[in-house]
């Protein structure tokens, strides 16, 4: 799911300064058989991780003996002796370890004497965060974020020095909002994003972070803190071509009239295609044909170039479905202000089409359909009179009649 994006943390400092804890929790999804446990302790001779993945209807018993027969051999490496793990309620007397594992929605787990962590049952969490690579100066940022049992969510977006490994108090904070916009200052810089969820009335869940260029690890790792392997913040190249169209849409249309933009983006799949056949149209275009070819850095460069036109509607064609529209518009373009729907390609399987954005303040969307114009049009009841005229246009033009009959779209 997506959630609702707070600009600010509830907390003062970033998440990255806050310092690890115990944690034990429990997620279950109804439609699911299986829940997934996860303990995690971190004031240990060594940070223990127990994780156990056992059918709803199994007994406590038998997940408390397996998860016991973990920390044991995780204790075994480290040379130390293994405390014992028990599961209670949270007034600390016993559980019924015969109830299946799947009724449990509160309690404790106690490790040794003295340590003692509650259980949360289906806690905020983050399930998925990336952040584009190429990340150019000029060009706003969207991570990909994906949260589970979250209402909210906070950011905190850091900077550090490139090639190095950055110890925490190196990474310089930059930004609290979602969507971040790379200055002059993170030039050759490296950028990390770290999102804590939320949920009204709970602790706030575990945090995650990732570096520009990199996947969150679903584990919770912290490894994505390694600048070594991160994508650097570039300057937006200087090519020229579209900028001196800016320089005539610098304002929009505003009252005196509709700009639209017509563009067909050049879908990956159909660039790779003609590149592979050997056509020469492209290629005294590239300069760093590995680098203009990535589709990071095509998108990145696209979207700059579409922001400068101030377009109130926006129709493009040749559109990957999952990384351009999904991944990438879709979420940056609801930044700037506008609304898109996306609709594929008739006859093929390939998923590439077209989509459309129309700016939010200026137009609503009533409703949308999706017409075949390689086949007599037959829209609803409403729309009778213009699939009349429509096809009664297309019948009587032999020259179009002949372009829509070749066209996939």
């Amino acid at each position: 799911m997506r959630a609702r994006h707070t600009n600010a943390p509830r907390t003062q400092s970033c998440p990255s300064q806050a310092s690890a804890t115990n944690s034990a929790s429990i997620v279950h999804h109804p439609d699911q058989s299986t829940l997934a446990i996860r303990i995690e302790l971190v004031h240990t001779p060594g940070v223990v991780l127990l994780t156990a993945a056992p059918e709803a209807t199994k007994p406590l018993s038998a997940v408390v003996s397996r998860l016991r027969a973990k920390l044991q051999k995780i204790y075994k490496k480290l040379k130390t002796p293994a405390p014992p793990l028990q599961l209670q309620g949270r007034d600390g007397a016993a559980l019924d370890l015969s109830l299946p594992v799947g009724d449990l929605r509160e309690g404790t787990v106690r490790i040794g004497e003295n340590t003692t962590i509650p259980i949360r049952y289906n806690p905020p969490a983050v399930i998925r965060l990336e952040i584009p690579g190429y990340p150019m100066v000029g060009c706003p940022i969207v991570p990909v974020v994906r949260v589970e049992h979250s209402d909210a969510t906070s950011f905190c977006w850091m900077r550090a020095h490139p090639r190095r490994e950055a110890p925490d108090d190196e990474w310089e904070h930059v930004g609290r909002s979602f969507c971040y916009t790379p200055s002059e200052e993170d030039h050759g810089g490296v950028l990390m994003v770290e999102v804590v969820p939320h949920r009204t009335g709970q602790p706030d869940g575990r945090s995650a972070c990732c570096v520009a260029g990199t996947t969150f690890a679903r584990d919770g790792s912290t490894s994505a803190r390694s600048v070594a392997n991160a994508a650097i913040v570039s300057l937006l190249p200087r090519t020229g071509y579209f900028y001196h169209r800016h320089a005539h849409t610098r304002t929009s249309a505003g009252s005196k009239g509709i700009r639209v933009v017509s563009y067909n983006l050049l879908a990956d799949y159909n660039l790779r295609n003609v590149l592979g056949r050997g056509d020469d149209v492209f290629w005294g275009v590239f300069k760093d044909r590995a680098t203009e070819m990535a589709m990071e850095y095509r998108r990145q460069v696209l979207l700059r170039e579409m922001v400068g036109y101030n377009a109130d509607l926006f129709l493009l064609q040749e559109v990957d479905k999952e990384c351009m529209f999904e991944q990438f518009l879709a979420p940056q373009m609801e930044q700037l202000g506008y609304e898109g729907v996306y609709a594929n390609k008739v006859h093929t399987s390939s998923p590439l089409g077209q989509a459309v954005f129309w700016k939010e303040s200026r137009y609503e969307l009533v409703r949308s359909l999706e017409v075949d114009l390689t086949r007599a049009p037959i829209l609803d009841d409403d729309s009778h009179a213009r699939s009349r005229q429509l096809h009664k246009l297309i019948t009587r033009n032999d020259v179009l009649r002949s372009v829509l009959s070749r066209t996939t779209t």
